[in-house]
């Protein structure tokens, strides 16, 4: 199953783009969405050199839902820039086959897809007219050092394969080849010269979800069902909570793991109450 791909702010495109289950925290959505309006006023004119081409980057509606697992478990691992790959299939096929696991013990869940809190490998950043034209230029000529060393040397870090520069806004959409800690990132952005803003492409509202995590050999799995006006915030909501050991689902009690450390530590991570 692929994850909910559910509601980004697609700066990219021009576009809001607001499918199922859209949501996020309202001065979130609020902020991203007032980015989106300045956004889209730019983009009814796009001025010479500015490009609206997509890059060869993995879209959302590609993304499986262990792959979303995945590299949540990564990031909270550490704060590096680039997400730790050095066993990230092996994490992936592990979550694979959890997930396999619980669905088929508990088929109503099934459809219950981890959420993506943002559009995977792409970052929005608020650029000076200096920076931005020297972005422009790069992307222009294919490539080219922008000519800001710390920009430069930032984006090649971060493997950049496309930057969509829109003139009007002063905004640059950064793509990325590598498995790139957006969060992070953003954060290295913003202490170069020239960089107003940085933030990844949120997506709105809330919706169902799912966590997970191991501790010694076995998976702690939170599922969250969720309905009811949730571009607002969801009225209703049922949580689930199982672990996985060796093959063997055991549903946990809610009550139980309210006390649990692993599943309170999941439930706060996510946001959910």
């Amino acid at each position: 199953m692929q994850a909910q791909t559910l509601g980004f702010c697609t700066f990219s495109k021009g576009l809001a783009v607001i499918g199922r289950n859209v949501f996020s925290s309202p001065l979130r959505s609020a902020g991203v969405c007032l980015l989106a309006a300045l956004f889209l006023s730019g983009v009814q004119g796009l001025g010479a050199g500015e490009s609206v081409a997509s890059p060869a980057v993995q879209q959302p509606d590609k993304i499986t839902d262990a792959q979303v697992l995945a590299d949540r478990i990564l990031r909270r691992r550490g704060a590096g820039l680039l997400l730790e790959t050095a066993h990230r299939d092996q994490l992936i096929r592990e979550i694979e086959k959890v997930l396999i696991q619980v669905r088929t013990a508990y088929p109503e869940l099934a459809d219950v897809s981890p959420r993506l809190d943002y559009r995977p490998g792409m970052l929005l950043v608020g650029l000076a007219p200096a920076l931005l034209a020297g972005t422009m230029l790069a992307e222009r000529e294919n490539g080219v050092p922008t000519g800001f060393a710390k920009f430069d040397a930032l984006n090649a870090r971060l493997g950049l394969q496309h930057a969509q520069v829109f003139r009007r806004t002063g905004v640059a959409a950064l793509h990325f080849g590598k498995p790139v800690n957006l969060e992070a990132a953003a954060r290295a952005y913003l202490k170069i010269p020239g960089v107003r803003f940085a933030q990844p492409d949120a997506q709105l509202g809330d919706g169902p979800d799912m966590a997970v995590s191991s501790a010694r050999g076995t998976w702690h799995v939170a599922v969250r069902e969720a309905w009811g006006d949730c571009p607002s915030g969801c009225i209703h909501e049922v949580l689930s909570f199982f672990t996985v050991h060796d093959g063997t689902v055991r549903r946990i009690e809610n009550a139980q793991a309210l006390q649990e450390d692993r599943f309170s530590a999941l439930i706060a991570s996510r946001g959910w109450h």
